[in-house]
């Protein structure tokens, strides 16, 4: 169930803007609840549902979005994004230009695309200005 809700998460979410990733991130972890949904948004399905259900997830308490975890299949657990490289050593007489600080969107931006190229799954990044998508597509 696991790697299900991490496929649900990034598999819509990596395709929207950070704002509306805001409203996503709050609707999934309402439905991973068990909240009503259907009857807080005024909901107008032509089907039927039954009753929410929570859905059983050990997401831990290191996170304030979804999008701040990474789920590790090998050890079927949650970790924050950060928490799934070393920690980051500035490295000494590097030119300033030349030194890349790794951040909680650079971090997962590398794990969802190694992820994807390693199925030899076609990739598009995209986002403004500045975000590092040439820098992560070149590591």
């Amino acid at each position: 169930m696991n790697a299900l809700v991490f496929a649900f998460i990034w598999g819509i979410g990596a395709q929207i803007d950070e704002n509306t990733r805001v409203m996503y991130d709050t609707l999934l972890q309402e439905i991973l609840a068990g909240e009503d949904v259907n009857e807080k948004y005024s909901l107008d399905l032509e089907a039927k549902y039954p009753e929410p259900v929570r859905i059983k997830t050990n997401l831990g308490s290191e996170y304030q979005s979804l999008f701040d975890l990474s789920f590790e299949a090998d050890e079927c657990k949650w970790i924050n994004w950060m928490k799934t490289q070393d920690p980051y050593e500035i490295p000494v007489g590097q030119p300033y230009a030349s030194v890349i600080v790794p951040t909680i969107d650079s971090i997962r931006t590398n794990n969802v695309l190694q992820r994807l190229l390693t199925s030899k799954k076609h990739t598009l990044l995209c986002g403004p200005t500045g975000t590092g998508k040439s820098i992560s597509v070149m590591n």
